[in-house]
């Protein structure tokens, strides 16, 4: 059954109501989609109706509190995620070995982004489960959608001045260290027997971000991990790999890029770049968000102080 309620923030603080509302109020409309219900707004009154129009009447005052500071879309999310139980059903597999549930509500935000969009860009400190949570949703696609296949990829760069043709064997043994990650998380979320099997078949493929220069790659997933290391002109060309009923996330830590002095990271060139695009999601991920060792976040953030 349909309500209407009725709440007037008195008194009346223009500033705490335009960062409520966000910009052209694209808050309220997110919290009018997300409990499906009508909101109109006249000054500091608020009429809403619908059948959760309590709910969304009471998510409006709890944010009417916070927003003595700027409120983006993000912030709704994670509020709505945290007080109303509004997160995505957690990933599954057939077959697989282990069910990775979001940890974090900014973690439930991400992985909802990447189900209900063909592109996601996110960014953030290590620690906080972006890989872990993209190759889980990508999973779930999986599941949802058998002709999907999915492609993970990493770009080779090397860390601390070591450099790729030292190291022993072909090409594909040079390359697997860099990549070694992502099968490791695969094994971690499928079981091994599961993840060699997918590779086999070819529902599972990992190639090095050189490798994909000129294919078109349609009905897939992909998901392009520490994108820190890509130049604008490699993420660019990464992007525009994205075929018919394709999907791509794009992840990275801007802040440890292995990318030579002075060449800017693409991640962040995308992030300000793409940032107005229908279709295209951003998330950023926070120090609070780290669900590693407790002494990661603390390492964080002696190195941002000393900066």
């Amino acid at each position: 059954m349909s309500e209407t309620v009725n709440i007037s923030f008195s008194p009346a603080d223009n500033r705490r109501l335009t960062n409520l509302c966000g910009v052209m109020d694209g808050n309220i409309e997110h919290i009018a989609r997300a409990f499906e219900v009508a909101i109109r707004r006249r000054g500091e009154q608020f009429n809403v109706r619908g059948k959760s129009a309590q709910q969304a009447a009471d998510t409006l005052q709890q944010l009417y509190t916070q927003a003595e500071r700027h409120l983006d879309l993000v912030d709704v999310q994670i509020h709505m995620a945290q007080e109303n139980g509004l997160v995505p059903t957690t990933p599954t597999f057939k077959k697989s070995t282990r069910r990775l549930a979001p940890k974090t509500a900014s973690q439930a935000v991400f992985m909802d982004k990447i189900l209900n969009h063909n592109v996601t860009l996110c960014a953030g400190p290590a620690g906080t489960g972006k890989t872990h949570v993209a190759v889980a949703a990508a999973l779930q696609r999986l599941s949802d959608t058998p002709d999907t296949k999915l492609v993970l990829t990493r770009p080779a760069v090397e860390a601390g001045g070591e450099r790729i043709g030292f190291l022993p064997g072909d090409m594909e043994q040079k390359v697997n260290p860099y990549l070694r990650p992502l099968i490791d998380i695969l094994h971690c979320l499928l079981g091994y027997q599961e993840t060699e099997r997918h590779i086999a078949r070819g529902r599972i493929e990992i190639i090095p971000l050189a490798f994909m220069r000129g294919l078109t790659i349609d009905n897939a997933i992909i998901i392009l991990d520490e994108a820190q290391n890509t130049t604008a002109a490699q993420l660019k060309m990464a992007l525009t790999r994205l075929g018919n009923n394709g999907r791509m996330v794009i992840t990275g830590d801007i802040s440890q890029s292995d990318l030579p002095t002075g060449c800017g990271s693409g991640l962040a060139d995308a992030m300000k770049r793409l940032n107005n695009i229908s279709g295209i999601a951003m998330h950023r991920f926070e120090e609070s968000d780290v669900v590693r060792h407790p002494l990661v976040r603390k390492i964080l953030r002696a190195y941002e102080e000393r900066n």
